[in-house]
């Protein structure tokens, strides 16, 4: 047997279970950094998702002490009422404001003769 070529295989060899080293390393470190990232947006996505149901469960509470219609009914009913209140004094200052022309007239025409 040659003592070179025994020298060259066993460098190929190494060079070659070298080379499956180095990617077996490479994939190991690459899975090791997606795995952390990974991890990283979980936790993220956990702080998020906690303040998100925080606000849920405040916006809850509010939307239980708020306002509805059946809380605004008897407002907008006394609103109808002083509404219609006014409709009806319009009509009633309308008609004086007509008698009071009419005074006027009789008064500037008729009544200064006397």
């Amino acid at each position: 047997m040659n003592y070179d070529a025994a020298k060259f295989w066993f460098e190929v060899i190494v060079f070659c279970f070298n080379v499956a080293l180095w990617l077996y390393v490479w994939r190991s470190n690459k899975d090791k950094a997606t795995v952390d990232r990974i991890e990283r947006l979980e936790e993220k996505h956990s702080r998020e998702l906690t303040q998100l149901r925080q606000t849920i469960a405040a916006m809850d509470s509010r939307l239980v002490q708020a306002i509805g219609h059946a809380d605004l009914a008897p407002i907008y009913n006394r609103l109808k009422d002083i509404g219609e209140s006014f409709a009806e004094m319009s009509g009633e200052f309308r008609a004086v404001k007509h008698q009071l022309t009419l005074i006027q007239e009789h008064l500037m025409n008729k009544g200064g003769k006397a």
